[in-house]
């Protein structure tokens, strides 16, 4: 009894095996007949393939928001959707194309709210225009070609608000909070490349790598990767490795041997990075830097745990040499490090310390001391 009952099933699934594919190749097209119908903002075929013409797509839209559907029905085919021409204007309403395998969208779309696709892949040279958003877009990536316009797959699209690609191109004025760029947000995007500024930066970005931490954006692309980066609040921070900074002015600056410059960002970290300030630059928040070099400032205080150091508003860490070429120095703080000092006048260290056994590897200058002094091993020149 057991083995019949197998062999029964069996059978049973050798049977409904095609039944599992419920699905229809169907085709979208000027010419007819239909075979596929539209019923309650449905249009589907239970053939395996079957035609939908572009005059009785407009007629359902003309009643509502519609979803194109090969993938359901009782036919066996692979359940795609191949646009082949035609044009269909959706009177304000919304359509969705969702296919088990590939749209390939060669037709022409006007007048739409909303644009969705489902598909394993999407191509084509048609058009779309909506006010809405683009959504199914995946891994596609959107390639900007002006305001609220670009294209994806080879299909160009034109007057929609937003798309849900993880990838866009051709980016201008990126916002990096909003994650938007020519009056299209990109709500899921996460590498963006294009021309100019970036904007709304938060938290910190990452020079070397070109990655927002708040949005989780890597930008690749523009003018070694940025031209001009802005930031927006007290988080934002500048960051890398090993890479020579320059302030210019307030929270602003540039990277050496880059045409990259920002604003906006108070804070600066690579713990092995030089900071050079120009006559006006400075960093209202906090620093972690291996070397500050102040160039052509006369008298500089420099707290290497705490605050009070010159040019910066916050903290300072991280600091193994300090370079004030022309002028005094006058150091405090504890050196967790070996600790080039350089001033051709006079260094003066005022409750200096070294902690974890670090000692002063150079001190160039008239050296001077006045409170708590630690010092191991100095050279004096």
């Amino acid at each position: 009894m057991s083995m019949l009952r197998i062999a029964g099933l069996f059978v049973l699934s050798l049977v409904c095996a095609p039944c599992a594919l419920a699905a229809t190749d169907l085709t979208i097209s000027a010419t007819g007949p239909s075979t596929a119908t539209c019923t309650a903002g449905v249009c589907s075929s239970n053939a395996t393939s079957s035609v939908l013409t572009t005059a009785d797509l407009q007629a359902a839209l003309a009643g509502g928001s519609v979803v194109v559907n090969a993938s359901t029905g009782s036919g066996s085919g692979a359940g795609s959707i191949d646009w082949t021409d035609g044009t269909v204007d959706a009177g304000g309403h919304s359509l969705s194309l969702t296919a088990t395998t590939s749209i390939t969208f060669d037709g022409t779309l006007t007048n739409l709210a909303n644009l969705a696709f489902s598909s394993t892949s999407l191509t084509g040279t048609g058009s779309a225009d909506g006010t809405g958003a683009i959504t199914g877009l995946g891994s596609t990536a959107f390639s900007l070609t002006g305001t609220k316009a670009g294209t994806a797959g080879g299909i160009s699209f034109s007057g929609f608000t937003a798309a849900d690609t993880t990838t866009v191109t051709g980016a201008v004025y990126f916002d990096d909070s909003a994650k938007s760029s020519l009056g299209m947000t990109f709500a899921s995007a996460a590498y963006v490349s294009g021309d100019c500024n970036i904007t709304g930066i938060g938290g910190s970005f990452n020079v070397d790598t070109g990655v927002s931490s708040a949005s989780g954006i890597q930008y690749s692309g523009f003018a070694f990767g940025i031209d001009h980066l802005v930031g927006a609040g007290t988080a934002a921070t500048i960051t890398g490795t090993g890479d020579m900074y320059t302030l210019d002015a307030a929270d602003s600056g540039h990277l050496s041997g880059n045409p990259m410059i920002w604003s906006g960002f108070p804070n600066i970290s690579d713990a092995t990075g030089t900071l050079l300030f120009g006559p006006s630059g400075s960093a209202s928040g906090n620093v972690t830097m291996a070397e500050l070099d102040y160039g052509t400032s006369t008298t500089v205080t420099v707290n290497l745990s705490g605050t009070g150091t010159t040019g910066i508003g916050g903290t300072t860490a991280g600091v193994s040499k300090v370079d004030n070429n022309p002028g005094n120095l006058n150091i405090t703080g504890t050196a967790n490090g070996a600790l080039d000092m350089i001033a051709p006048n006079v260094i003066n260290s005022t409750s200096l310390t070294f902690g974890n056994g670090a000692t002063a590897a150079s001190v160039t200058g008239d050296y001077t001391q006045s409170g708590s002094l630690n010092l191991h091993g100095i050279s004096t020149n």
